[in-house]
């Protein structure tokens, strides 16, 4: 067979003969396939038996699994004794089964692709189902092909060189808008989730969105807004860009130095790479459309969620708090896939604003322990408050009540909220 791959069914009984022969080389098999993996069921049967067996540090040889199969009422099933003692006979050392296994899993992965293919196929001809759900249950499907076909059981010490030589570069942190925020979190990491949780009206979607803006110079970036529409999101961009105040747009009474302002500004907005979804109610899977979506426009730098807790879920039946915990999950996936950090906006429970205006904590995240445990950063935004006039002051606190690559602690910022932006304080 020089020159020539093993076919399947020989590869197959050449890993089974081999197990069979030496129970020293059962593991190095179980590292490379798993029962799934073979083509013939009456294989797979004799696999799990094999693997059974050694788990049990009971022999693996001919007998004993004869006996194994015999009492399970699987021996004649999968072809007698005799099927075994064949195995044996085809393979004169137990020494290449390593070797036999790892074309057993490109084989398996090759007939997994096709079947993919060919479902894929079926549901491109069907007509119900929603048509972004079908597509991104394709890409899960190919996805989990491609990622068996790139597992591999590697030491640590393969991953020094890369380790290494990552250290001689930059980090791949993009600044943040706000120096005194990237003392702490240095910026935001591809790969990485940030959660911004705050009350309504206490300016999660204002540090959400001039995060996309800032995002934005370095990349495509993709806003999910289940609250607000592109044209409110746009009016904002003009007032935190323009410094138009947010009444005059609000209630359309420009001045001709807002028009003047507004003017030099729509180039820049109109080339702006941040595209917004504005449908109220969507699901994960059409944030995750609209996400590869925008990728495939150029380099994606950010995906921007606001806020977690309005992702529709497909049952509404399930618990509230599970939905939401799914939805972390899958944020914190999409992250890694698509090697951007996701900034998931995430309203706080109304405890946060009791106890004499006491900062808030992780445990006022609303409706999921999840959030806490899938973020690498979580922002806890709080109004400043003046005690004396009784009403909020200019003062965002930002308390970074959880950091996996850095320091937690709190930043204060200026909050400019006529401008639809906050700031670093200026001294």
């Amino acid at each position: 067979m020089s020159g020539m791959e093993v076919d399947t069914r020989t590869a197959e009984r050449s890993v089974l003969g081999g197990m069979l022969l030496a129970k020293r080389v059962v593991w190095d098999v179980v590292d490379e396939v798993e029962p799934g993996d073979f083509a013939d069921g009456r294989h797979e049967t004799i696999f799990r038996t094999i693997v059974a067996l050694a788990q049990e540090n009971r022999p693996t040889d001919v007998i004993a699994v004869t006996e194994q199969l015999a009492t399970a009422g699987e021996l004649e099933r999968v072809g007698g004794a005799a099927l075994l003692h064949e195995l044996t006979d085809e393979v004169p050392t137990a020494a290449n089964a390593g070797y036999y296994a790892s074309i057993v899993r490109r084989h398996a992965i090759k007939r997994r692709l096709f079947e993919v293919g060919q479902r894929v196929a079926q549901m491109g001809q069907a007509t119900e189902g929603d048509a972004y759900e079908l597509v991104e249950h394709a890409r899960r499907e190919v996805d989990a092909v491609a990622s068996a076909a790139r597992s591999e059981i590697a030491p640590v010490g393969d991953s020094v060189e890369g380790v290494v030589d990552a250290l001689r570069t930059a980090p791949r942190f993009t600044p943040t808008p706000w120096t005194s925020l990237n003392g702490l979190i240095n910026g935001f990491r591809p790969g990485a989730m940030y959660v911004i949780g705050a009350r309504p009206g206490s300016g999660k979607t204002i540090m959400g969105l001039q995060a996309a803006v800032h995002l934005a110079r370095s990349g495509t970036v993709a806003f999910s807004s289940l609250e607000m529409d592109t044209a409110d999101l746009t009016r904002r961009i003009f007032a935190m860009r323009g410094g138009v105040h947010m009444t005059s747009l609000t209630r359309n009474a420009l001045t001709p130095t807002d028009w003047e302002r507004i003017g030099a500004l729509r180039p820049e907005v109109r080339k702006m790479p941040l595209f917004i979804d504005d449908r109220s109610g969507a699901t994960m899977t059409q944030i995750k459309a609209h996400a590869r979506s925008v990728a495939r426009r150029g380099q994606l730098s950010a995906i921007v969620v606001d806020y977690l807790q309005l992702i529709r879920a497909t049952d509404p039946k399930r618990p509230r708090w599970e939905v939401v915990g799914e939805f972390s999950r899958e944020l914190k996936i999409m992250a890694r896939e698509l090697e951007v950090p996701v900034i998931a906006l995430c309203q706080l429970n109304r405890e946060s604003e009791q106890g004499g205006r006491r900062l808030p904590t992780l445990s006022d995240l609303r409706e999921s322990g999840s959030i806490e445990q899938d973020a690498d950063v979580v922002l806890l935004l709080q109004r400043g408050w003046d005690e004396q006039r009784e009403e909020h002051d200019d003062q965002l606190n930002v308390v970074i009540a959880k950091n996996r690559h850095g320091s937690t602690g709190k930043i204060s910022l200026f909050w400019e909220g006529h401008f639809a932006r906050v700031s670093d304080i200026p001294w």
